[in-house]
């Protein structure tokens, strides 16, 4: 048996590749040069390197569609961008004549893949989310006059990461960053910023939206410390976030994976919905470190039709992305960054930070597949 994982360029993938290699399953991984870092993965049994600009999304998924003819690999394990995971989607009844691709439906990736859609199905369904405006163009810029509490934070609809999120602080801010944002990225959302802990949840549901795989992890410490990935987290249990994630994904018959943001809000304790990915994401080693192995219900739902529920595992499992964003994080409060998510000092910042006997995991780092961190120090990476 084989796996096809692309784009093999991003801790994810590499957590899927060392996952799957270890149960013996053979991996080809295509990426966009190679030199990344994944690649070198020694469970990487052969390498392609596209030819198409990733840039431009239909062209990459004609590429990969034709790797796929050529091959016939057992299942494909996407790790994409929202863009190309999209047109992924649109063309996944062509890629389901020559492998596996456990991925959701179209209309349940669309749902997921707008903020707004997203907040909309979570208050029909009863689940927990910030104060929200939808701002979808610059008509809506009288209803920021209902904005009353600050800081918040303003969302395009579309986009990874911290791509065009903005905390502001006051009425004149927030009109001011709408006006910027929504010609250039989109329609918005404007949230109430959550004084609060963050944390994500992520579910794989079969193809009867019944839950197979949970887990959730306490983001400690994100760069930028603003607002930005995970870059340290630890395993914990929340009940109410495993049945707030149930009611949505049945709701939207969603199948796959998903990755769900909440932040429990300090003045309640409630956890609040803030986003929904339908994707791999940056910290899946952080379940896989805590015994819930989510590459391997994938592929093994892809092949067998289903999989046994596993939602059980240990809490207090600590991840870091040492290689580089926890760096980058301690650096950037060494340097006298602020964010009100972010509370504590230079010097309690850095001892956390030099405490890696507290660390039962990594990104990147192993010890028994050295060589993409080896690779990622070489290429002086700093993603």
């Amino acid at each position: 048996m084989n796996v096809f994982v692309a784009n093999a360029k991003s801790p994810p993938a590499l957590a899927i590749i060392r996952s799957l290699g270890k149960k013996g399953i053979e991996i080809i991984a295509a990426s966009e040069t190679k030199d990344d870092f994944p690649l070198y993965s020694k469970y990487v049994k052969q390498k392609i390197v596209f030819k198409t600009k990733a840039t431009d999304g239909k062209e990459r998924i004609a590429e990969v569609l034709d790797i796929v003819k050529q091959n016939k690999f057992d299942v494909f394990l996407p790790v994409m961008s929202e863009n190309h995971l999209r047109e992924l989607t649109v063309q996944k009844a062509e890629f389901e004549k020559y492998t596996k691709l456990p991925i959701p439906d179209l209309d349940a990736f669309d749902t997921f893949d707008s903020k707004s859609q997203t907040m909309k199905v979570a208050i029909e369904n009863d689940v927990p989310i910030p104060g929200t405006l939808f701002i979808d163009s610059l008509d809506n810029i009288p209803d920021l006059k209902k904005q009353k509490r600050f800081p918040a934070i303003v969302k395009p609809i579309k986009g990874e990461g911290s791509f065009g999120i903005k905390t502001v602080f006051s009425e004149n801010e927030l009109e001011e960053y709408c006006k910027i944002a929504v010609p250039q990225y989109g329609p918005c959302i404007v949230q109430d910023f959550i004084f609060g802990e963050k944390y994500a949840a992520v579910f794989i549901a079969n193809k009867n939206s019944e839950i197979r795989r949970f887990f959730v992890h306490h983001g400690i410490r994100e760069y930028p410390i603003t607002g930005g990935p995970v870059c340290f987290l630890q395993s914990v249990h929340n009940k109410d976030m495993f049945e707030f994630g149930k009611r949505i994904i049945e709701a939207i018959k969603f199948s796959g994976l998903a990755q769900m943001e909440f932040m429990i809000d300090q003045d309640d304790n409630i956890p609040k919905l803030t986003e929904v990915n339908a994707r791999f994401y940056g910290a899946t080693c952080g379940a896989i470190n805590a015994g819930i192995d989510l590459p391997d219900a994938l592929y093994r739902i892809a092949t067998n039709g289903d999989v046994e529920t596993v939602i059980d595992y240990p809490a207090g499992v600590k991840t870091r992305y040492l290689l580089y964003s926890d760096t980058k994080h301690m650096l950037s409060v060494l340097r006298g960054e602020k964010s009100p998510k972010y509370k504590l000092g230079k010097i309690k910042t850095l001892i956390n930070y030099l405490n890696f006997f507290g660390d039962d995991g990594y990104y990147v780092v192993s010890m028994s597949d050295p060589m993409p961190m080896i690779k990622k120090i070489l290429n002086l990476n700093t993603d």
